[in-house]
């Protein structure tokens, strides 16, 4: 009885090291997702949800995926930081689409509302020739002529897409981004950890059971907590953005 007791124990250990395994997996995936939101936003210093949000906007009612768009603002940025240091070139492609490019201003403009105001004034050109060219110039020749096609539709609908992906659990809060990075570096040290347990499973089934039952709860007690204004909140991929697209009306 004792033997099977034992070898019962031993089998939800072995589990047990295979889910933690999983698990690690799984939030190295989310880990990498956060880290990269986190070095766009940082890069073109907007807020990493309103980042978010844009992502999700652009997605699905402009077929931009998240990595063209991050490629876009990380132009945008470019663009601003060199007319704001003086460069004609550059102050001229922001005036074309009605930005005020002294540098007074641009040092002191919120870098999101200054993407939106870009956006209204690429849309407002004349012709596609003019739109086509002003977004090259400002969004890069990939995805620049894209937003100005756009833009007009998107940009409306801007604030009611923005509440929907957070609605849906499309947006990783900062503070969970935050949370994911310090969970990340406690599991990477556990590697000798799991690979301890792998070993002790056939001489010690039920204390080292105990021991994983353990680490579980320490890890579960750090996951970063839920929002208040989302009861549920899934970790979305880059790709799952899309998989929204049929439920956007």
């Amino acid at each position: 009885m004792a033997g099977s007791v034992t070898g019962a124990a031993g089998a939800v250990a072995s589990q047990g090291v295979d889910t933690l395994l999983w698990l690690k997996g799984e939030l190295g995936k989310a880990f990498e997702l956060g880290a990269d939101i986190r070095r766009i936003a940082d890069a073109t210093r907007i807020n990493s949800e309103r980042l978010q949000e844009f992502q999700y906007t652009f997605q699905n009612k402009g077929g931009i995926s998240a990595d063209e768009l991050d490629r876009a603002l990380l132009r945008f940025t470019t663009v601003v930081g060199r007319a704001a240091g003086g460069d004609q070139i550059a102050k001229g492609d922001l005036a074309r689409v009605g930005v005020d490019a002294s540098t007074e201003s641009l040092l002191a403009a919120n870098p999101s509302k200054l993407f939106e105001q870009a956006l209204g004034g690429l849309a407002k050109l004349p012709d596609d020739v003019r739109r086509a060219s002003a977004g090259a110039a400002l969004f890069t020749d990939e995805v620049g002529p894209i937003l100005a096609t756009v833009a007009d539709d998107v940009l409306p609908q801007l604030e009611r897409l923005s509440n929907e992906a957070g609605r849906l659990g499309f947006i990783i809060s900062d503070n969970s981004i935050t949370g994911l990075s310090d969970l990340k570096k406690e599991m990477d040290s556990s590697d000798k950890l799991l690979a301890t347990w792998k070993a002790r499973l056939a001489a010690a089934p039920d204390e080292t059971l105990r021991d994983m039952i353990g680490v579980y709860k320490e890890i579960l007690s750090q996951l970063p907590k839920p929002e208040s204004t989302t009861a549920s909140r899934t970790v979305p991929t880059r790709s799952s953005y899309s998989s929204a697209e049929s439920r956007t009306p």
